[in-house]
């Protein structure tokens, strides 16, 4: 079984990314393991590689709540339906996706140098304004993070952890440019079905029915609770940042 990793700050539409993957009937998606309880920290740089192995095959069978998107957390505590696709008896794709432990992506890639690592970066403007008005989330400090981080560098929140992963991303691409992809969310805002194409393409995967009409579905609809995967395009495409001018400013001049 094929492993793609998706890796972006909080904020930057990985659920939204994740859920298209999952509208494909060979995939089998599991939602920030490394973060949940049934998983929780079990990896790290100091990991062999037969701990990722186990790791991996656990992932393949879970069925925690969490990770496979049937959680309160998920469905807004059962206000919003469950989103459920259709899938084929042999699974071909396993996919996660992490806002967190970045840091392991260099590790991971040497522990299967099969692995497609998915790099998924906004506008940070976006980003900071978003981590700091979900309600989720509500970051005081735009620039460090530190209310949100906690010291722990598996958290990547506020600005300087956007440039960090963003250098990050850039860097592992040009050293690992068959296992790394790099996406843009504006350019999926833009341009979804052709840059899904792209990018299914990178990861051995091809378009389906279910996926163009989930990406139709999901590009069309707006659903204002913070995790939704449903956002009107043009509702983004449109929306200007209410961030304070000097933080914009500070943003787009470093």
């Amino acid at each position: 079984m094929s492993v793609i990793s998706i890796h972006s700050v909080p904020r930057s539409g990985s659920s939204w990314l994740l859920s298209i993957f999952n509208s494909h009937p060979e995939t089998k998606c599991v939602y920030q393991p490394l973060f949940s309880y049934a998983f929780k920290n079990v990896l790290t740089n100091n990991s062999s590689k037969d701990e990722y192995s186990m790791f991996i095959q656990q992932l393949k069978t879970t069925q925690d709540d969490f990770c496979t998107m049937k959680s309160n957390f998920h469905t807004n505590n059962g206000k919003n339906p469950l989103l459920t696709f259709k899938k084929n008896k042999n699974i071909s794709h396993l996919i996660m996706k992490h806002v967190t432990h970045h840091y392991l992506i260099k590790q991971i890639i040497h522990w299967n140098s099969n692995i497609k690592i998915i790099g998924l970066v906004r506008d940070p403007i976006h980003v900071i304004e978003s981590q700091m008005k979900a309600s989720h989330e509500k970051m005081t400090d735009w620039l460090n993070g530190n209310d949100k981080n906690n010291n722990l560098e598996e958290h990547f929140f506020g600005f300087n952890k956007w440039t960090e992963t963003n250098n990050m991303f850039i860097q592992l691409k040009e050293k690992y440019p068959n296992n790394v992809y790099i996406i843009h969310y504006d350019m999926l805002l833009d341009q979804p079905q052709n840059e899904i194409e792209k990018m299914f393409r990178f990861c051995n995967l091809t378009m389906t029915k279910s996926t163009t009409e989930f990406i139709q579905q999901s590009t069309q609809q707006t659903n204002n609770y913070d995790y939704s995967v449903y956002r009107n395009v043009n509702d983004k495409k449109c929306k200007k940042s209410t961030l304070p001018i000097e933080i914009q400013n500070y943003i787009q001049t470093h």
